[in-house]
């Protein structure tokens, strides 16, 4: 069996960029090779900052000839779809099959003979397939040709057995070849490639590690043994980490120190100078503080010292520090007053008002959720002020960070402080709820503003499209609703945030439907990706979705219901409730809204037991109460069902029977909609 290598030798390739680019190379050729019917036993892609890499192995060396079916219209199709695919195929009708597909019909067939191929031939048709549609995020131009590479396109080294694959270069400056070069800096020399094998003991000679997986590793066990050596650990930053293995060929770490003036700066933004200007690792000690050191994977190994790469590196962060030491003076010579006058040039949006505007608004919800709190106010009132620092101006990342910090040295309570620093949270999926209740309520204010505000103004995320996070806002309201356990009447609190927009009442209506539907279509997909089971979830949000929704009234009884239905007391009662269900929808001409049951028609015992349980349900507004005390209900209704014929000869006895279901299923579904919840599988 035979192998297959080739090369895509580029300048830079955006490390963003890396892993989709190694991705779809490996999909491509799997793709394309399928389609040529090319087998092979393995294949693997790499991706370094300069060389996209495929290795395919098990290859047949020559592709036999083969038969392809293509199935067609039936043969009572239209004149014009029969000749579409005639066209398609390129033969004639009287050299299709007609083949009986049963009740499906008789259809056409066109077996085609596809000739052997030299498997050479049909790589060089997939590398150039390959080459004219890659999909990159961006792209350049170069010179007088068309073609577009993420970067300018060096050389290609396409190998099968050894042999360079023939393929058209697609640009005049590309060279196609043999021949690819080592590490940029530490191996620049070009050097011919003999066979597969010797390409990657080439490579590891001229320090270039291919395999991202293991740079990854290497750098990730690197940076350990270098903190370890003084008793420190590395901040976990899988981001950070991922970003750099996409920088370098040949990682090498080194530490640097941190000038003790500026170790008084806040935690946050010297871990920004460090992780997002300059691409540093963050150190701490066993306290778990930012410690004056930091680590970096550098691209080479020094030649002889590697003092005066360290130095170097101390020299960039310190001019980095020396600035935001510099910010961190000037802000705390303003005050919030001043920043939040300020904002009043700030346009949030066209159509939305100015930042300050938001601010105003935020004071009258905050008031509505926590009345008379002076300190939620004030927190309501400052959030957005650290946008016009000029800290935050230069670092944007540390908004509401820095307002924290600075409401602290400003005079206001720790509480305010740490407000402030949770208000955008949760960011992302992967981001905690604020853990401070004033923080829950202002990120919650913050996120239903924006909603009403967008939804008023007819900006109302379609399809994919959603370029204000409309819909990651409406999950972050519900999972801090969930996290701080917020009885939030929704539909009051959108009708007050709207009301600060303007909207006149006899207008709110429409507007908070379509809001309450959309943060209810997320409350489905976060239930569902919490594992409660979708028929729960559907039925439970369709039974509350009433006009004063609580979220988190909806979110306990998704919880309640769905360990009931997995209980076996709950499988007993979705079944009977299901059956019970089925009898009044089959029963033809019945009115659901029937009358009063009587008592003296009740004359089975099992009749009689079911109405007595009935009564004697206990009357609770608890969903957890209810439920624990159904099994006597269900057990009535099993036994209803096991001894009593419904369908009774007199009309009186049957009306009785279906109105005493009727009353049963009335009485449930008022409390849980068991009857449209499935059973537990198996």
């Amino acid at each position: 069996m035979s192998q297959f290598l080739i090369e895509l030798f580029s300048e830079e390739i955006p490390a963003a960029m890396q892993q989709a680019a190694k991705q779809h190379l490996l999909k491509f050729f799997k793709t394309q090779a399928a389609a040529a019917g090319l087998t092979f036993e393995n294949a693997a892609a790499f991706v370094t900052p300069q060389r996209l890499v495929l290795h395919a192995t098990g290859l047949p060396s020559l592709l036999p000839e083969r038969e392809e079916e293509l199935k067609g219209p039936r043969i009572d199709a239209p004149d014009q779809a029969i000749a579409g695919f005639l066209k398609k195929v390129g033969i004639s009708l009287d050299a299709c099959e007609k083949r009986d597909m049963g009740k499906k019909g008789t259809f056409l067939f066109a077996v085609k003979k596809i000739p052997g191929q030299p498997t050479p031939t049909i790589l060089k048709t997939i590398i150039e397939n390959l080459l004219g549609t890659f999909p990159w995020p961006k792209s350049m131009r170069w010179g007088n040709a068309s073609f577009k590479w993420v970067r300018p396109l060096h050389h290609i080294l396409p190998l099968f057995d050894d042999e360079v694959i023939p393929i058209t270069p697609p640009h005049p400056y590309v060279d196609v070849g043999r021949t690819t070069k080592g590490h940029r800096f530490m191996a620049p020399e070009t050097f011919d490639v003999l066979t597969i094998e010797d390409y990657f003991q080439y490579l590891d000679a001229h320090h270039v590690v291919l395999d991202d997986a293991r740079r990854k590793s290497l750098i990730e066990a690197g940076l350990k043994e270098a903190a370890n050596k003084k008793n420190l650990t590395v901040a976990n930053d899988p981001g950070l980490l991922n970003e750099v293995t996409g920088l370098v060929e040949f990682p090498h770490i080194l530490m640097g120190n941190i000038a003790k003036t500026y170790m008084k700066l806040p935690a946050e933004l010297l871990q920004t100078c460090m992780r997002v200007h300059q691409r540093y690792f963050t150190v701490r000690d066993k306290n778990g503080k930012i410690a004056p050191h930091f680590l970096f994977v550098s691209n080479i190994v020094p030649k002889e010292s590697a003092h005066s790469v360290i130095e170097g590196n101390e020299r960039v962060l310190g001019a980095r520090l020396a600035d935001a030491d510099y910010f961190w003076t000037l802000d705390l010579k303003s005050n919030f007053e001043i920043w939040n006058n300020a904002l009043k040039d700030q346009i949030f949006h066209a159509d939305l008002g100015t930042v300050y505007d938001r601010i105003e608004r935020f004071q009258k919800l905050m008031n509505y959720l926590t009345p008379g709190n002076a300190m939620a106010l004030d927190a309501a009132k400052y959030c957005k002020a650290d946008l016009m620092s000029q800290m935050v101006f230069e670092f944007p990342e540390l908004q509401g960070i820095m307002g924290g910090y600075y409401a602290q040295a400003f005079g206001f309570s720790e509480e305010i402080g740490q407000a402030l620093k949770e208000q955008y949270l949760p960011a992302g999926p992967s981001d905690a709820a604020p853990k401070t209740s004033l923080g829950a309520h202002l990120s919650l204010i913050d996120k239903v503003d924006m909603i009403c505000g967008f939804f008023k103004a007819g900006i109302i995320p379609t399809g994919s499209k959603d370029p204000f996070a409309l819909r990651r806002a409406a999950i972050s309201i519900i999972r801090i609703i969930e996290a701080h356990e917020l009885n939030i009447n929704l539909t009051k609190l959108l009708e007050m945030s709207l009301t600060t927009y303007g909207v006149e009442p006899k207008n709110l209506h429409p507007i908070i439907q379509k809001i309450t539907q959309f943060i209810l279509d997320r409350l489905n997909v976060h239930l569902r990706d919490a594992h409660h089971h979708h028929s729960v979830v559907q039925a439970t949000i369709q039974t509350l979705q009433h006009q004063n929704v609580d979220l988190l009234e909806i979110i306990n009884a998704v919880r309640l219901l769905d360990a009931f239905r997995a209980s076996e007391a709950g499988a007993s009662s979705t079944t009977a409730l299901r059956r019970v269900e089925n009898i009044l929808e089959k029963s033809d001409g019945v009115d659901r809204e029937l009358g009063q049951v009587n008592p003296q028609l009740l004359s089975l015992e099992a009749e009689k037991e079911l109405w007595h349980a009935l009564q004697n349900m206990p009357k609770t507004k608890s969903l957890k109460a209810f439920l624990e005390g159904l099994s006597p209900l269900t057990n009535a209704i099993h036994d209803f069902f096991e001894s009593t014929l419904i369908n009774d000869p007199d009309d009186a006895i049957r009306t009785n029977r279906l109105c005493l279901l009727q009353k049963v299923a009335t009485f449930v579904n008022e409390k849980a909609p068991l009857a449209q919840i499935e059973e537990k599988e198996g």
